[in-house]
């Protein structure tokens, strides 16, 4: 076989035109991989740019949650031996469960809003001081729950009563 038969010459311009698709694979290889290497770096920012937002936003709940108004106001007298507290919250609460502290003090309360009583915002759970027992309560515990949600864990208030 000679160098100038149509087989080589066929052969030889397979064989160029193999290593030219190899050739232009490699560079279109090369440039995908150097995209795909850019959309990592672009990822691997946008991922700490979100982890760093996520930590002021944490940060941001935390503050809101330390400083927010407290959903109760303080006790207020109401009369000679009515008190009330008001829900400061925006939105309508539950009253589970009332307690005088100390404990010993508890006969001395009469709620007139009873445990599972609906309160609104802007409304006011009301009790009693009997001046009959001797030992006046110091302070009153409230456990509530928001009315709209499904709370697993009470919320809890204590508020001191203010002396007559």
């Amino acid at each position: 076989m000679s160098w100038d038969s149509p087989e080589v010459i066929v052969a030889g311009a397979v064989g160029l035109l193999s290593v030219a698709i190899a050739v232009w694979s490699v560079i279109v290889s090369m440039r995908a991989n150097a995209r795909a290497s850019k959309a990592n770096q672009n990822a691997d920012h946008a991922n700490r740019l979100a982890d760093e937002a996520n930590s002021i936003a944490k940060s941001a709940l935390e503050h809101q949650q330390r400083y927010a108004p407290s959903p109760w106001g303080p006790v207020e007298r109401d009369g000679d031996r009515k008190f009330r507290v008001e829900n400061r919250s925006g939105r309508a609460i539950n009253v589970l469960e009332l307690t005088a502290r100390p404990g010993d003090s508890a006969d001395a309360l009469i709620f007139r809003s009873s445990a599972g009583s609906l309160i609104d915002y802007g409304d006011a759970l009301h009790f009693l001081v009997d001046p009959s027992i001797t030992q006046n309560p110091q302070e009153i515990e409230v456990a509530w729950v928001y009315a709209d949600e499904t709370a697993m864990e009470w919320e809890y208030l204590y508020r001191t009563i203010p002396p007559r």
